[in-house]
């Protein structure tokens, strides 16, 4: 199911959503990001078929195609920073508080050089 929401941040943040990203790429963004704000790690997972998902057990869901963009990672990402600092899930105005922080943080760090435009 397609939210507004993700509508909204794709048009706000579309460079993120056409940055597509490797593995070896996420993990290495997660750890910067995680050292950054000062929060655990996150372990990703990557599946078959469907988006991303956070699992408030610290762990994010990526697909394994190319449709894992950099977007996709940092929206996960900022739902585990959301819920490690402030015990918050779903898309509520602290969540999209720690979304900016993390794509202003993206941004700083040039993380769209880590991946290939689609």
């Amino acid at each position: 199911m397609w939210l507004k929401i993700y509508e909204k941040e794709e048009q706000e943040f579309p460079e993120f959503y056409r940055c597509v990203i490797t593995k070896k790429s996420a993990l290495s963004i997660a750890r910067k990001l995680s050292k950054y704000f000062e929060i655990p790690e996150p372990r990703l997972r990557w599946v078959s078929g469907g988006g991303g998902e956070y699992f408030n057990n610290y762990c994010i869901k990526l697909p394994r195609t190319e449709m894992c963009t950099l977007g996709l990672l940092l929206h996960e990402f900022s739902h585990h920073y959301n819920w490690v600092k402030y015990h918050e899930r779903g898309h509520r105005q602290m969540f999209w508080n720690c979304l900016h922080r993390v794509y202003r943080i993206a941004k700083e760090k040039n993380f769209l050089a880590l991946g290939e435009n689609k």
